[in-house]
């Protein structure tokens, strides 16, 4: 009787899915899941968080998922859940975790066999590649999962692509960034032919947000009209099917369209009665009415009120900010809500093979700087012996760079610690940027960094440390807090045997600081 109940509700979670009602197919799948655990039903439930916007839920889910599926052999199962879990992190803005995930998504697919999962997993990676500015690489990618959908038949692969590929251009609209008529255009063609597909599939979900997203580009045109046609049904798709962040981000658009008729008094009402509607944690949806109601003031005149909105809105920024780090480092850290569903699948299933690949995924996150992404003190004592021991005769050894950021502690104090977090993190992309492949960086901790460098004459690592030090001295922090100025200093030296490796970076870098800071000293 549990077995037959457990695949009913399985079941109805996956037509939920089919037919993007995510909200009952969530509540099946956590059903589903107090009979049994399931790689499978906790596969769907982060599918259903992800579209709900819990990502926290997504990523939760997706933890205890993958060992499962892994153990099963269910490869195409687990393509599609890191093709989940890396769509997730990409809306968390964690653009490593979710590169990470979406060749998780690729190696999964090859086992399974390529084919349509090979193919999902291709759409993530083009995903991501967009994200990080590889557009060439994601067309190559997107055009490459098309051409399989079509031949293979998958019309929600098809409707993804087009979808994917169309909200890059709305994206950068809703971000205040200028499209050109040619691009909004191709856009629009594409969703309207994924609104064909969605309709076809009978997933309201995707049908709603093709409205919605039709309805945005046609206001960016200029086609008011059509773009509040489009919009009032996007917002009664979504009232009909409780898809309060649908009905809303449509109902923004009609506010939109109210304010270019200058019936600036209705537009302010509506959006009151949209931010009473919308949870308190959807900050995206926050942010776009909060630009509507900057907007609306401005627009009448009101500038007192248009600075206290712009002010609200700022607020509402940072918080996003701060919340897409914590939802970051809390996934790193394994806070109490996965821990909690992985200990359910642990009691579940009481299964060696799991266990032991838990543990060697706690291994892997105890090696990264949940603030930075990057590799911390215990990560590099771990890769330098290989790279020692990766030294011939001829070889140079491994150069370390110890890098300290000038007056930390007055950054802190004069404009915050968030402030300060923000700059850690921008250290930590420049460095990714700088490094070559197979070079090593890693937070030490505080404000102290230390890049490896293999293979490398020490002229050439003084030039790398001189470029890294010019490019953070003329990056523009002010964007993080005015008036703010970072430098660094540098120590650089060969790596050393023994239980000091960077002993003697470390004492080039305290040169640099005793001479005056802002420069590179060689040991």
């Amino acid at each position: 009787m549990e077995s037959t109940s457990f695949d009913a509700l399985l079941a109805a979670s996956r037509e939920s899915a089919r037919l993007g009602q995510h909200g009952a197919g969530a509540a099946q799948a956590e059903e589903a899941l107090r009979l049994r655990s399931s790689g499978e039903a906790f596969s769907l439930l982060a599918l259903h968080r992800l579209r709900l916007g819990n990502l926290k839920g997504c990523l939760a889910a997706g933890r205890v998922a993958a060992p499962l599926l892994q153990r099963d052999g269910l490869w195409a199962e687990l393509a599609t859940l890191e093709g989940v879990q890396a769509v997730a992190c990409l809306q968390a803005e964690w653009l490593p975790q979710g590169l990470m995930h979406a060749r998780s998504a690729a190696a999964a697919a090859e086992k399974a066999g390529g084919g349509l999962a090979q193919a999902w997993a291709d759409c993530r990676l083009a995903q991501v590649s967009h994200q990080l500015g590889e557009m060439a690489r994601a067309s190559e990618l997107f055009e490459r999962a098309e051409a399989v959908s079509v031949t293979l038949g998958a019309p929600d692969l098809q409707f993804s692509i087009l979808h994917n590929r169309a909200w890059f251009v709305v994206d950068a609209l809703l971000s205040q960034l200028p499209q050109t008529v040619e691009q909004m255009t191709l856009a629009l063609q594409r969703l309207e032919r994924a609104q064909k597909l969605a309709e076809s599939l009978g997933n309201v979900h995707s049908q709603g947000i093709c409205l919605l997203n039709r309805s945005r580009l046609l206001m960016g045109l200029d086609n008011a009209a059509q773009s509040q046609e489009l919009a009032r049904r996007a917002a009664a798709l979504g009232h009909e099917h409780a898809l309060t962040q649908l009905f809303v981000g449509a109902q923004a658009v009609c506010v939109e369209w109210m304010l270019r008729q200058g019936q600036v008094a209705e537009a302010l009402d509506t959006l009151q009665d949209l931010s009473t509607a919308l949870p308190e944690a959807d900050l995206i949806g926050h942010i776009e009415l909060q630009h509507l109601r900057v907007k609306a003031h401005r627009q009448r005149g009101e500038f007192e009120q248009a600075l206290n909105a712009f002010e609200a809105l700022h607020a509402l920024s940072l918080r996003q900010t701060k919340a897409r780090a914590s939802l970051q480092t809390w996934a790193v850290l394994h806070q109490d809500e996965v821990e909690a569903e992985r200990t359910r699948a642990r009691r579940a299933e009481a299964d060696a093979d799991r266990m032991r690949g838990l543990a060697r995924q706690w291994e892997l996150e105890a090696h990264i700087d949940p603030l930075t992404g990057l590799g911390n003190r215990r990560a590099m004592q771990a890769s330098l012996p290989g790279l020692l021991s990766a030294v011939g005769a001829s070889r140079q050894p491994p150069m370390a760079v110890i890098l300290d950021l000038d007056h930390f502690k007055k950054i802190n104090d004069r404009h915050g610690h968030d402030v300060g977090d923000q700059v850690l993190r921008t250290i930590g992309q420049m460095l990714r940027t700088c490094i070559r492949p197979g070079d090593l960086a890693a937070r030490l901790g505080g404000e102290e960094f230390l890049l490896l460098l293999p293979d490398v004459k020490a002229d050439q690592a003084f030039a790398l440390c001189e470029r890294l030090r010019n490019l953070i001295a003329a990056h523009d922090w002010s964007v993080l807090a005015d008036g703010l100025q970072v430098t660094i200093s540098l120590g650089l030296a060969a790596v050393e045997a023994g239980e000091a490796p960077w002993n003697a970076a470390d004492q080039a870098l305290y040169r640099a600081k005793a001479a005056g800071r802002n420069r590179t000293e060689l040991g």
